[in-house]
């Protein structure tokens, strides 16, 4: 049985970025082990570690020594290997000099080009401590670094230079060199508390050790500790922290060892608006902004220190002066843009190019506002207000606010049309129409809104895909998937009732005609755009792709008409009679395309001969008559329900009824009665996928 031992490993370098520096670390463990994998070399767990110094990580129980492997060797084709006489050409016998051994001792093997000479050698296995060093260089060169350094006048090129190396393999070190560092035993703590070095012994002491030296190395509980400490912070001012995700990753990447304090700015500042003041605290200060019980920002703050101040007053009075100076300039950005009508601002956006070929972010708006109005019109929204809406969609990108707080577009351009005096409803599409932002966010809550939001993404959509720019592989920078999935949810989860169809054509009408290429095939590509998009959606809801594929296959009004009826058959699923009707489905299908039934047959009733036939005539007579209204209700639960009652009738006729009889008459009949037995199951979905 082969050793096991823990793996250690530890870069040192300088400040890594932030924004990187979780992504990197589990990369490099990911790389690292994926090559263990390939080299056949077993582990039972791993872990990373990151702190604003250090990428590490831990391999648990690592075999010492790679196994033994098969080696397959493949030499010359056989009419190479042998002369005209059935002697072993030299390239024969050359390979069986590389394999290390004598000619007999070959075999051939069949390739698909013909049989060829084999060998199959056994590798022996190499120590792990001896090739993991390699193995690590590799991970560390195939970082995802956008931008790499140079320092001293080493040649080594690394996201940031790079101070020390540790590497151990139980309490053994593994001497080599990482960017001109050689390994140790060796690591460092905390800049300020504890700079001097550390001796690790193996991983089992790492994370304690450094713990001690304040690095809280871990990085969910160094994540913890930033969660908690604010929350307890919070509390004791009866406030609740806004704890927004990705800046609690950012926070946790810059300190390491944090220490939550209590701040505050004047209470003059709360005249501008809540999400102004939290942008300048969140993205450019990294701190955290505080509510009320009624969820209105209070005039404190929290920042996450790297140090446990002495004189921690000192430290407060600093992050108070810095910060006043960013709220005095939000301040000035919104008495200054707030003087102003938000329509006095539309003018200006003339001079901002949306897309070459797709004229100014002014023409967008034009376009949005029309092809809003129209979708109001469909969906039963005030027209005047969606086109109000969409006119001023786009005014608060030339207010100076939002061009030095990018991610308040659309939130600012609420305020300052609420200023004004602007309907509600279009106070709120304006914020609205940037919504859904990303996965799982909130949807547009009115009507207006969301016509609003649905034109601001197919105006992207269907602008982007004219002009021959749609997403390529990984490729997406106009983020259409994001928009589309956008599109979808809103259908899908408010329940909107319009065809996708009618949206496309609607939105490819706002456009000049010479401004989109390949006229003809967008719509159809921007179709299958969506219905890809669509899959993804339920996929991620765990709908089985053949559910799916049977919905898809039959006619359908809208998404919400669609997602009705994906939940009608995910529930008939479990119905007993749900496999034999697929089963019976299929063979109808089967039956019709294999006797090339492609024209509508009629049932001549004085034709049917078997009781068999009789009945399921008189059965799928009276189903037709039962689902009429409940069909026209979109019932399709209980219309499925009411179809499972033709498993019986089906199931009969397959067993006493040949339905290609000799009489062709007689055969045409029983065509025409799978035919309509076809089109009535598919008034919900095509069972016979499933």
């Amino acid at each position: 049985m082969l050793d096991k031992l823990d793996l250690l490993f530890e870069l040192g370098t300088e400040e890594l970025p932030p924004k990187a520096l979780k992504q990197m670390a589990q990369n490099l463990l990911d790389q690292v082990c994926k090559q263990l994998d390939d080299l056949d070399i077993d582990y039972q767990d791993k872990s990373f570690y990151a702190s604003p110094r250090r990428l590490a990580f831990i391999i648990r129980n690592i075999q010492t020594m790679q196994k033994d492997r098969l080696i397959d060797k493949e030499g010359p084709f056989i009419d190479k290997a042998y002369d005209d006489k059935g002697v072993p050409t030299k390239a024969a016998l050359g390979f069986a000099q590389a394999c290390g051994v004598g000619f007999d001792k070959l075999s051939t093997i069949e390739h698909q080009k013909g049989k060829r000479l084999f060998y199959q050698v056994q590798q022996q296995g190499l120590r792990t401590k001896d090739i993991i060093g390699e193995i690590i260089d590799g991970a560390l060169k195939r970082l995802p670094i956008p931008k790499m350094m140079r320092w001293g006048n080493e040649d080594h090129q690394f996201v940031r230079p790079v101070h020390w190396a540790v590497l151990l393999l139980g309490d053994g070190l593994i001497v080599h060199s990482f960017y001109g560092c050689k390994t140790s035993h060796i690591s460092y703590g905390h800049r300020f508390h504890h700079p001097d070095a550390i001796h690790i012994n193996s991983s089992a002491e790492y994370v304690a050790k450094l713990k001690n030296a304040h690095v809280l190395v871990d990085w969910e509980m160094r994540k913890s500790t930033v969660i908690q400490s604010a929350k307890a912070l919070a509390k004791s001012q009866d406030a609740h922290v806004i704890l927004n995700d990705e800046l609690v990753e950012e926070v946790t990447a810059i300190v390491e060892y944090p220490h939550a304090l209590l701040c505050d700015f004047d209470q003059s500042f709360l005249r501008v608006p809540q999400e102004a003041l939290s942008s300048a605290m969140e993205g450019h200060q990294k701190c955290f902004a505080l509510v009320d019980k009624n969820n209105k920002l209070v005039n404190h703050f929290i920042t996450m220190s790297n140090i446990d101040s002495h004189a921690p007053q000192t430290v407060i009075k600093g992050n108070n002066k810095v910060m006043a100076a960013r709220l005095s300039d939000a301040a000035f950005f919104y008495d200054t843009d707030v003087k102003k009508p938000l329509d006095t601002y539309i003018e200006k956006l003339k001079v901002v190019t949306f897309q070459k070929e797709l004229g100014s972010v002014y023409d967008r708006t034009q376009r949005i506002a029309l092809l809003a109005k129209s979708i109001a019109g469909h969906i039963g929204a005030d027209e005047a207000l969606a086109h109000r809406a969409g006119l001023l969609s786009k005014a608060d990108l030339m207010t100076g606010m939002v061009y030095e707080f990018t991610d308040l577009q659309g939130i600012m351009g609420k305020y300052y049309a609420r200023a004004h005096g602007e309907n509600e409803a279009v106070c709120e599409a304006i914020e609205q129409q940037y919504w859904p932002k990303y996965a799982g966010d909130r949807l547009p809550n009115g009507k207006v809104a969301q016509a609003l939001a649905l034109a601001e993404k197919l105006d992207t959509l269907v602008g982007i895909f004219g002009i021959g720019q749609k997403p390529t592989g990984d490729k997406d920078p106009f983020a259409l998937r994001r928009a589309a999935i956008g599109v979808l949810r809103i259908l899908k989860e408010c329940h909107v009732k319009i065809a996708l169809s009618t949206l496309v054509q609607l939105s490819i009408e706002s456009f000049a005609h010479d401004q989109l290429q390949n006229i003809n095939g967008l719509k159809e590509a921007l179709m299958q755009f969506f219905v890809d998009r669509l899959k993804v959606i339920y996929k991620e809801e765990g709908v089985a792709a053949e559910i799916f594929e049977a919905v898809r296959a039959v006619a359908h009004t809208d998404v919400t008409d669609f997602d009705a009826r994906i939940s009608a058959v995910i529930e008939f699923k479990t119905h007993p009679a749900c496999e034999r009707l697929a089963q019976s489905n299929k063979r109808v299908a089967n039956i019709l395309n294999k006797n090339n039934v492609n024209q509508v047959l009629s049932i001549n009733k004085a034709l049917l001969q078997e009781p068999a036939e009789f009945t399921l005539f008189e059965a799928l007579t009276n189903t037709k008559a039962r689902l009429e209204s409940i069909l026209a209700n979109t019932e399709y639960k209980t219309a499925l329900m009411v179809l499972s009652q033709l498993d019986q009738p089906i199931a009969d006729f397959f067993e006493h009824i040949m339905v290609i009889a000799e009489d062709e008459s007689v055969k045409n009949n029983r065509l025409a009665l799978l035919q309509q037995l076809s089109v009535l199951f598919k008034q919900v979905a095509d069972l016979a996928v499933l």
